[in-house]
Parts: C-alpha cells; sequence; structure tokens
C-alpha cells in the first residue's frame, strides 16, 4: 500500500489499523514521523510521535507504546493514544527509556534501561497502573554492560519472562532471561554474553532467540540464536541457525524467526540450519521463508507480527523487494481460510489434563485437513 521510507521496528493491529512505527518519515505521499497506520486499503494520516514506538501494546481498550519520547527539555518512556492525539509520560531520566512493554497481573510492565520513572525508583522493570509506578523487587545486573538492557518482557502462565543484556538477578546468575510471579525469581540461564531478544510460546513451550552463538551446550552441540525449554532445562531447536534472530512469531502451526544472516559457524563441520533472513520452524524442522525479500545484500528482518483477524503475517526491516514486487521495509504473507461448518462441538478435560476435542463437520468431504492449535 505505498512505501515507507525507513525501516519499522514495531507493529500492532487496534481500532481496524495495522499501525506501525519506526525511524520513518513518510508512507507514500502522506507525512508519516515516526508513526503510520494502515487501514487494509491505505495509509491513513496519523498524528506523530517525537520518536520511534520500541514496542506496542493494547491494555482496557487504549493504545500504548515503549520508547524515549522527547519532550521540551524531558524524555519520557511511555506514551497512550487516546483516540486524537498522544499523550506521554513516566518521565525517564538521562534520555534513557524503555524498549518493552506487556500487561501482567492487569497492569502494564514495561522495561528498559531505566533506573527511575516519575522519580519512583525502579531497576528498568516497572508497573504502571494506569495512576502510579512502582518497581519490581528485583536487582538486575549485567557485567558486560554499566546498565542492563531489558529487550523483552511477555507473560506467560502467571509469570512474566524477562529478557535481554542480563547477567545476574538478585545476585544470581541470570544469564539473559528469567522468570518471575512478581516477587521471587527463577533463574533461565542461557550463555553468559550477548542478549535475548525476544522470547514466544509455542507448542507448550517457551522459546528464547537472539543473539547467543552456543547456548547452553557444547560449541559442537550448540544452538545459536534459538532455544526452547518446558521447565527450566534448555533444549535445542533443530541444530540452531546460522541467523542472528531479532524477533519470532506463531502463524498458523508454524514459529516464524527472523534476523540477520551471519556468515560465521561455530560448529565443525557445520550443521545450523542455513534460513536466510527468515525461518520457518514446524515443529520438527526448519525451511527457508526468506526468499524474495531483497535489499543490498544486508537484508535483516527487525520484526515478525501476526494478525490473527485477518489471518496475516507481516515482516518488517530492511529489504526493499518481495518476490520482485516493491515493498520497501514492509512485506505480508496471508491464507485464505476456508470457512467449516460444524453442528457439534464440545471440549473437556481429561484425567491426564489434556484437552479432548469432539466435532461434527457439516461441510464438504473435500474439506481434508484439519488443523487446530490450543
Amino acid at each position: 500500500g505505498g512505501s515507507i521510507d525507513g525501516q519499522p521496528v514495531t507493529m500492532i493491529s487496534f481500532d481496524g489499523y495495522r499501525w506501525v512505527s519506526g525511524l520513518f518519515y513518510h508512507t507514500g505521499p502522506l507525512s508519516a514521523e515516526f508513526i503510520a497506520r494502515h487501514n487494509g486499503t491505505n495509509w491513513v494520516s496519523t498524528p506523530p510521535t517525537t520518536a520511534p514506538i520500541r514496542a506496542f501494546c493494547v491494555w482496557n481498550n487504549t493504545l500504548y507504546g515503549a520508547g524515549a519520547f522527547p519532550v521540551g527539555i524531558k524524555t519520557y518512556g511511555a506514551v497512550k493514544w487516546n483516540g486524537a492525539s498522544w499523550e506521554y509520560f513516566g518521565e525517564v531520566p538521562g534520555g534513557f527509556g524503555f524498549k518493552t512493554v506487556c500487561v501482567f497481573n492487569n497492569k502494564l510492565t514495561f522495561g528498559g534501561r531505566c533506573f527511575s520513572v516519575d522519580g519512583v525508583p525502579i531497576n528498568h522493570l516497572a508497573s504502571w497502573n494506569s495512576l502510579t509506578w512502582s518497581s519490581f523487587p528485583l536487582t538486575i545486573t549485567c557485567s558486560w554492560l554499566v546498565l542492563p538492557d531489558i529487550r523483552v518482557v511477555r507473560e506467560v502462565g502467571g509469570y512474566l519472562f524477562v529478557g535481554g543484556d542480563i547477567s545476574d538477578i538478585n545476585g544470581l546468575s541470570s544469564n539473559l532471561i528469567f522468570k518471575t510471579d512478581g516477587i521471587s525469581v527463577i533463574q533461565m540461564g542461557i550463555e553468559p554474553n550477548y542478549h535475548v531478544s525476544d522470547i514466544i510460546n509455542y507448542r507448550d513451550s517457551i522459546f528464547a532467540v537472539g543473539n547467543f552463538p552456543f547456548g547452553p551446550f557444547p560449541p559442537n552441540q550448540a544452538s545459536p540464536g534459538i532455544v526452547k525449554t518446558k521447565d527450566v532445562v534448555w533444549e535445542q531447536v533443530g541444530h540452531g541457525l546460522k541467523m542472528r534472530p531479532n524477533t519470532g512469531t506463531k502463524y498458523l502451526t508454524d514459529l516464524y524467526v527472523g534476523g540477520i544472516f551471519n556468515p560465521t559457524c561455530y560448529n565443525t563441520p557445520c550443521n545450523h540450519a542455513d534460513v536466510g533472513n527468515l525461518g520457518k520452524w514446524n515443529g520438527s524442522s526448519w525451511s527457508n521463508e526468506s526468499a524474495g525479500l531483497f535489499s543490498d545484500g544486508l537484508e535483516t528482518i527487525n520484526f515478525l507480527y501476526t494478525d490473527t483477524l485477518t489471518g496475516t503475517i507481516y515482516a518488517l526491516g530492511d529489504f526493499h523487494t518481495a518476490r520482485g514486487d516493491v515493498a520497501d521495509f514492509i512485506a505480508k504473507k496471508s491464507i485464505s481460510v476456508v470457512p467449516v461448518k460444524l453442528s457439534f462441538f464440545s471440549a473437556k478435560l481429561s484425567i491426564n489434563k489434556q484437552a479432548l476435542l469432539s466435532w461434527r463437520d457439516e461441510t464438504p468431504a473435500d474439506n481434508v485437513k484439519i488443523e487446530s492449535e490450543m
């Protein structure tokens, strides 16, 4: 729907629009300073923000964003859309800001590189209840940075999963990732260097992606860039990736992971999956989905987003064509979902806590395949 003139970094569906933010100033002929929205057909004029939004979140039917937003001589770490304009809140010192946000314990949880917000001391992780800020009783440090950098927060199963440039939590080794119920913490160490950039809940497992060449495995058995766990013991995902992943998303029954191709191999002989800058994991093997996304040899996927309402997956990053069509920095892939008419459907929990589904399909017999994801 017209080109963007700079790289987007995040996306969300809200109020009938696809909202995109990043380092750009135009969408087609429209001025779009750091923020744009698309109604499915055209780009729509949108009031600008003062800096790119790093992550979106919808809470209580309101769109929120995390970032570092200069307003006059102050910098704010959060922004919300009031239906007509942007409202900034959460003053942060030193020009730092937040990089990630999610809903946890019915509050907004922000993470980034901040040691206070609105004068409330925090340790790079803070909650907002719509009126006041509060801190977590956690001490987060990073041995290779002056200040740790929280890059991703995700709520899964009543826990807050936290990833980034993190070495220790409450004085104990956390190695890039940990989880908390808000008070106590569980260490989930991957590797004592680099960072976790995204966390995805897929097929009853937690997948972590980022820049960690070896993971918690010996070098000749490494699963670089991606690992998974069902408890706190990490497992390999194939043989890992010849890619430095930035982002992941579930789409239909598969997991998509995007980033930047890494020509360095950490195994001898090299057996990491080469999926370019965009790979698909079907639960047992990888396939290359990057064909068609081209730039100048430095193709990067910054963010993957699945719009479940339209059955569409979006790729945002550094590329200029998608299978030969102009697609400056943003492209999409969608499927047609055939409607199924059910005359009966039930669900119950078995003795061993498995979900048992039963249904009767009244649609034509040539609908031979039904896939479900719990």
